[in-house]
């Protein structure tokens, strides 16, 4: 593996790569730099003066954004106690597929709405909570259409209390679903990544 992930976690340690997280920073820095839309990693990122002092700004980022980071990966291994390896057993036998994509979309919102969402809401900081969801891939936006509707309502009237309960809801749902996904997988004889495939896209929240 030669990526180097910002943050991951084990049973009993989390590991931040600040150096990985600063330069995942920087190029979305870059990225938005060069168009300069009005977006949601545009107001993030104007939270931070990268238009006086790219290097502090920088600094400044990685700080804060670490502390999402942990969030995050708190939330893994919550996940893990609760499911054990045969979560691991199963993405090892849909690798490159987009039955993989798709269960790994629904754990990461699991584990957001366990920690990450929580954590933010009750920080309550706007540069973090915009840097989330500018973050956010098409497929995690796709099947959480309801934490984006929170954003949006956020962002009007700057109360994060609707992102706080719909990360209180869905924590259920995707729970749930990441339960449905190992039980279809072991119950398929045969192409058990379409199943898992299927049940994904009907579980959007």
């Amino acid at each position: 593996d030669l990526t180097a992930p910002p943050a991951l976690s084990t049973h009993s340690e989390i590991i931040v790569r600040q150096e990985s997280l600063k330069r995942m920073c920087w190029e979305r820095y870059q990225e938005w730099n060069w168009s300069r839309l009005e977006n949601p990693m545009g107001t993030a990122l104007a939270y931070y003066p990268f238009e006086d002092d790219i290097s502090e700004a920088l600094e400044l980022m990685t700080l804060v954004e670490q502390n999402t980071l942990i969030q995050h990966e708190l939330g893994e291994m919550a996940i893990s106690r609760d499911i054990g390896p045969q979560w691991s057993a199963m993405m090892l036998k849909l690798l490159g597929s987009k039955a993989e994509l798709l269960a790994r979309a629904v754990r990461d919102h699991y584990a957001d709405c366990l920690y990450t969402l929580p954590f933010l809401v009750e920080q309550n900081n706007e540069a973090s909570i915009h840097f989330y969801f500018a973050n956010l891939t098409y497929i995690r936006k796709d099947l959480f259409p309801a934490a984006i509707e929170a954003y949006k309502n956020w962002r009007k009237n700057g109360d994060p209390e609707q992102i706080g309960q719909v990360a209180k809801t869905a924590a259920a749902h995707w729970h749930k679903t990441l339960r449905a996904i190992l039980t279809t997988y072991q119950k398929s004889a045969q192409k058990p990544g379409a199943q898992i495939v299927e049940l994904i896209e009907q579980s959007r929240f």
